[in-house]
């Protein structure tokens, strides 16, 4: 582990930016759609609001991956920058 350089946390700054911008869309969205999809009673409306939400959701944990990216752990390093979690996969998927 300790041959592997963490450079994952590089461009974490604009990540960051980033995902609070669109987070902060989806939600605004979000209420917007739902309050009035229910005032129209629009299940339409309701639904695209209920995507906004789940996409807000996703944003929200990869900003919450984004936050722990800034201070990895050596662990974290080795997963990002050689691969390992990727190798992981492929041993549990081959059995």
């Amino acid at each position: 582990m300790a041959a592997c350089e963490c450079s994952a946390g590089i461009r974490t700054g604009v990540e960051r930016r980033t995902l609070i911008s669109v987070l902060a869309i989806n939600a605004v969205m979000f209420v917007v759609e739902l309050l009035l999809g229910l005032k129209v009673q629009s299940t339409g409306l309701i639904a695209d609001s209920l995507d906004m939400l789940a996409d807000a959701l996703v944003y929200g944990i990869s900003l919450s991956a984004v936050a722990g990216c800034s201070s990895p752990s050596p662990c974290w390093c080795w997963a990002m920058d050689c691969g390992a979690s990727s190798g992981a996969v492929s041993r549990w998927a081959a059995g």
